[in-house]
């Protein structure tokens, strides 16, 4: 993989960089960032929600996702570093403002090395985990019997707040607005000893397919599969 990377600006405070991530003669990945000095000034965060239990009396992912659809997911191997606990669905919260609410505990499953940049990519990649299943969940009970949802990010945009330590437990809030022509819309907040940490939004794809037709481990399977007859 090839990395373009393009100075936009380089100003006293601010710095900007657009990159393109190249493979085989494609372009896979685009990317514009920002960069800050640290500055003090005023200070205010959102608390972190008070009404969801700690991360040792909750369910991993994995086990949550088995008791759901009754097998286990391939999809959760790929996050074998993380320990993901599943705090929250929304299920049993009153919460008139979003159609859909999902809350994970999460930290890394080995100790990290304590460097700002690492420790940024980690969370990075923590955001990407499951914002599109936020957008999928509230037509977990409208699918057609052996059609799947097979989710594709397309835009993702995140906000550093505050350091953080991704070895720790960290609550991951999030949201779906929205979903509409095949798109979902996602929102999450990443919260640590109290405060925001970051945020981040995400747009996918949410296309229905046969789930005799793609890679289960790249779905999020919401209808059970048709039972063969002879």
């Amino acid at each position: 993989m090839i990395f373009d990377v393009e100075r936009i600006r380089d100003g006293r405070t601010f710095s900007t960089r657009r990159v393109n991530a190249r493979q085989h003669g494609r372009t896979i990945f685009t990317a514009e960032l920002s960069f800050k000095n640290r500055e003090n000034g005023p200070e205010h965060s959102d608390p972190m929600p008070d009404y969801l239990p700690g991360p040792e009396k909750c369910p991993t992912l994995a086990q949550a996702l088995e008791q759901m659809f009754g097998r286990s997911m391939p999809t959760v191997k790929e996050w074998d570093a993380l320990d993901v606990r599943l705090a929250g669905d929304g299920s049993n919260l009153v919460d008139p403002n979003h159609v859909t609410h999902l809350s994970l505990w999460v930290r890394t499953t080995a100790s990290l090395p304590d460097d700002r940049v690492v420790q940024r990519a980690i969370l990075a990649y923590i955001s990407d985990i499951s914002l599109m299943a936020g957008a999928v969940m509230p037509h977990l009970g409208s699918i057609p019997p052996g059609m799947i949802v097979n989710p594709a990010s397309l835009d993702h945009a995140m906000w550093f707040h505050r350091t953080a330590k991704a070895d720790e437990w960290m609550l991951y809030d999030q949201v779906s607005p929205s979903a509409s022509g095949l798109l979902g819309f996602s929102m999450g907040r990443l919260m640590q000893d109290g405060q925001l940490i970051a945020s981040c939004c995400q747009e996918g794809v949410m296309k229905l397919v046969d789930a005799n037709d793609v890679d289960a481990s790249v779905t999020f399977p919401v209808g059970p599969r048709p039972t063969a007859t002879s």
